[in-house]
């Protein structure tokens, strides 16, 4: 049986999730899958990308490059944002 951090790994190896539906796929809560996904960031050693979000209100593109969830556009403080995908390249 597999944790649920190597879980993660094969999950998005086929396909790119967010925290959210991460979290209701493991059934727990964000702030787990957040650490979750640091960790899994680590481990990887840079297979782990980010799809960025998107400002919805004014239509930029919010770069990251850490693992972390994004409450507000930087640009304009909208709080209309499209969620951060995550997925690993092999």
């Amino acid at each position: 049986m597999l944790t649920r951090r190597k879980e993660i790994i094969e999950l998005l190896k086929f396909r790119p999730y967010t925290i959210n539906e991460l979290a209701l796929y493991f059934e727990t809560n964000k702030r787990e899958i957040l650490e979750d996904l640091k960790h899994v960031q680590k481990s990887m050693k840079g297979k782990l990308y980010v799809e960025p979000p998107t400002c919805l209100s004014c239509g930029k593109t919010i770069k990251i490059s850490k693992v972390r969830e994004i409450s507000k556009c930087p640009y304009c403080k909208s709080t209309h944002l499209s969620k951060a995908r995550f997925f690993i390249k092999q």
